[in-house]
């Protein structure tokens, strides 16, 4: 059991200051227990009660922000486990950090274009988290810019003829700042 200790004297002071200044609150009667409980079913009823006032409408839900995946395709989740774990190599990466978002479109159509010329099936884009994300780690944060503009991007032609899928990275790929990108098997 723990021992209290003693104020020390400017404690009890600084104590006594306080709770000289503090008024109780006044006791209010208790309601028996009967009465509060159970009503009279004799008692007349004379009067109806106030309706209740009606609950405001709950805000509309928000949309969830659809996964990667949902936005262009769901693909092969197999294929991407086993990028993920290392079982698959992928073929090129693409770093956009520091670009604007024009030179990084730039890129993207590049590095795609080549990467289905050569026969690769299998991309990584690091676009970045965003400013702020990894300083909030509960909240939601925003988002950066070229994250949210790779995925507009993906869905426009002639990005979207060439892409099967997209995907969020694993962690060790750069997690939510990257993508794997499959992409679609040359016919001939």
């Amino acid at each position: 059991m723990r021992r209290s200790r003693r104020l020390s004297p400017s404690e009890a002071a600084l104590w006594r200051a306080v709770s000289d200044k503090v008024t109780p609150l006044e006791a209010r009667p208790a309601l028996p227990a009967q009465e509060a409980a159970v009503p009279d079913p004799r008692a007349e009823k004379t009067e109806r009660p106030a309706p209740r006032p009606k609950p405001p409408n709950p805000p509309p839900a928000l949309a969830p922000v659809p996964a990667p995946a949902a936005r262009l395709g769901a693909g092969d989740p197999k294929e991407a486990r086993r990028v993920a774990r290392g079982r698959r190599e992928i073929d090129a990466s693409l770093d956009l950090h520091g670009l604007t978002q024009d030179q990084a479109y730039v890129r993207l159509l590049r590095f795609v274009e080549v990467g289905a010329a050569t026969g690769a099936r299998t991309l990584l884009v690091v676009t970045g988290k965003g400013r702020g994300e990894a300083r909030v780690p509960f909240a939601e944060a925003p988002r950066g810019i070229l994250r949210e503009r790779f995925l507009d991007w993906v869905e426009t032609e002639p990005l979207r003829s060439r892409i099967a899928s997209v995907r969020g990275a694993h962690q060790r790929h750069g997690g939510r700042g990257a993508f794997y990108v499959f992409l679609k098997r040359r016919k001939g």
